[in-house]
């Protein structure tokens, strides 16, 4: 993978994160298995990255040899085959620390780009080699992405949505712009400066941040990626007055708050603050000012956002009640709960403990109907019989629902499933009552 270029003014912080990081997983080791620098204390972007490069290079190799060559990759099971397997051999993988190194300062630059310019960040990424991406392409290449997942689901829902099969650079770069426009309709400030939290934990390398600042560069290029360029001006402004070269997320929390009401803070010169007209313009010209909105769940606003992509396409799932901060521990049959636990899969990872039992649990082959099995295979599994009995009997062997859910969540991003629409709610409701059962 290219060397990402760091953004200007963090050169300095960049190099102090990739000493600190090196020192926390490898030290002076002349090699280290995957596993054990999951297992140190590392961003969660750094790890994945780590992984999901390890998952490519033995992709690669497997492709490359004569025999597997004989398999075509292009059939679901195979795909989905080839992802598992590589997904467990992965953590066995040794690095010399020539290519630990290597891979580490290329994970460092790149987690930076993206979490301080996302939408730049994910059309280089994507489009990389070429100017136009399929569908699998674009999920493989989301797989790196641990922060602002919305872009991810957003995308490949779209694309499935609308039947595309490959997409080019200016069409996802339009579609990135609109994602983000409905972001920030959906926040109010308090909520728009906490979308910057992923860069000050990653700047910090850790996640108690109250207090703590970070340069004020990454910031400002936060919001000039989103195109709200009145905001960044008015951050650049203020800091200019206060001299001011961090902040903390609070004090970016403020400024936005100030500039939103409209009033300024005290002892800024009104020369300097941008007009209330000014502050979306520039994401979408001729819009009303959205009135501040209340803190929401977070899934609430996804499906808003899904729903608002396309106006004219046909509704995915009804807007969801926001989930309570309990974990799921049953099922019923009420439609909230199934989309509940989709949500959960998708976006919010499962927080629920795992639930251990010492009674046999149910064969998944028994309690799925042959109605429902025809139906699972013709719209999840794509009308392939082996690649639904490989599924089942993989999740037949799971013993907690912690473990499915996991299970189920790459299966759902790997084969480009929607975990919105009906049957596969359904299929999720089925094998979490295996376990609440």
């Amino acid at each position: 993978m290219n060397h990402w270029t760091t953004i200007a003014m963090l050169e300095r912080e960049t190099t102090v994160i990739i000493q600190q990081l090196t020192e926390r997983a490898i030290g002076s080791a002349q090699s280290l298995a995957l596993k054990d620098a999951i297992a140190a204390d590392l961003p969660k972007s750094i790890k994945l990255y780590l992984q999901c490069e390890v998952m490519l290079w033995l992709q690669k190799d497997l492709r490359n040899e004569s025999h597997f060559s004989n398999i075509p990759s292009n059939v679901p099971v195979v795909q989905h085959l080839t992802k598992l397997y590589t997904r467990t051999l992965a953590p066995e993988y040794i690095f010399t620390r020539e290519a630990f190194m290597i891979t580490l300062e290329n994970a460092v630059h790149f987690v930076e780009n993206y979490l301080c310019r996302p939408q730049w960040t994910l059309v280089q990424f994507v489009f990389e080699k070429s100017e136009r991406a399929t569908l699998a392409e674009v999920q493989t290449r989301c797989e790196y992405l641990s922060d602002y997942l919305y872009y991810s689901s957003l995308v490949q829902s779209f694309m499935r949505q609308k039947g595309m099969q490959e997409i080019g650079r200016g069409d996802f770069r339009t579609l990135l712009a609109r994602i983000d426009d409905q972001v920030v309709q959906r926040h109010n400030p308090k909520e728009l400066a906490l979308l910057t939290r992923p860069v000050f934990e990653y700047l910090l390398l850790r996640s108690e941040i109250a207090g703590k600042a970070i340069p004020l560069k990454p910031l400002v290029v936060f919001f000039d990626d989103k195109k709200m360029s009145a905001v960044k001006d008015y951050i650049e402004s203020i800091c200019r007055i206060r001299n001011l070269e961090s902040l903390t997320i609070d004090q970016l929390a403020g400024i936005i708050e100030d500039l939103y009401s409209g009033a300024g803070p005290k002892g800024a010169p009104t020369k300097e603050l941008p007009s209330q007209s000014d502050i979306r313009s520039d994401v979408s010209h001729g819009r009303q000012e959205r009135p501040t909105v209340p803190e929401a769940a977070a899934e609430t606003k996804i499906v808003e956002i899904q729903q608002e992509l396309d106006p004219v396409a046909p509704q995915i799932v009804e807007t969801p009640t926001p989930r309570s901060e309990e974990p799921i521990q049953s099922v019923t049959s009420s439609s909230t709960d199934r989309r509940n636990i989709a949500l959960s899969l998708t976006f919010s990872g499962m927080t629920s403990k795992a639930i251990a039992s010492t009674l046999p649990l149910p064969d998944l082959r028994n309690a799925i109907d042959s109605d429902q099995r025809e139906r699972f295979i013709t719209t999840i599994f794509q009308k392939d019989n082996a690649y639904y009995d490989v599924v089942i009997e993989t999740l037949n062997s799971m013993t907690t629902w912690r473990d499915a859910s996991l299970y189920l969540q790459t299966f759902y991003q790997t084969s480009g499933v929607d975990p919105f629409v009906q049957d596969v709610v359904e299929f999720t409701d089925l094998i979490q009552h295996r376990y609440s059962s």
